[in-house]
């Protein structure tokens, strides 16, 4: 196997590892949209509370994208968006158990999964593919 086939491997490897995180990082944010009066009759929560669901991984967002360089020059970018998808994954299953405490505690875990992946991937891109950025 040429050297030229095994990095195309691994760069449509690449490519498509990173489209599915992609794919994880909007839609737990898109879905709740359409569904908050569902969730607001369900729960039984004031309409302000509701907009505090809303409102949470915007603050995670603007917490955690501060500290995800400092983590990832510690732990390693791969590593660190590897550890924040892990936490995104418990943030929607933990957001998915019904309870109301879980719904807001999972809803900011997958802020804060989120927000560490959309500041440390376009690096990890850029490492990579640094010839080809766009």
């Amino acid at each position: 196997m040429s050297k030229k086939t095994t990095l195309t491997f691994q760069g449509l490897l690449f490519l498509i590892g990173l489209m599915l995180v992609a794919f994880n990082l909007r839609s737990s944010i898109t879905a709740v949209g359409p569904l908050i009066s569902t969730i607001r009759i369900d729960t039984n929560l004031s309409s302000s509370v509701i907009g505090l669901l809303t409102t949470l991984p915007l603050l995670a967002f603007g917490v955690f994208s501060i500290l995800a360089p400092k983590i990832g020059r510690k732990l390693g970018n791969e590593t660190t968006v590897f550890i924040a998808l892990v936490i995104l994954t418990m943030g929607i299953l933990l957001r998915s158990t019904g309870m109301i405490f879980s719904l807001f505690f999972g809803t900011a875990m997958l802020g804060l999964g989120i927000a560490i992946c959309n500041v440390l991937i376009p690096g990890i891109v850029k490492g990579r593919f640094p010839e080809k950025m766009g």
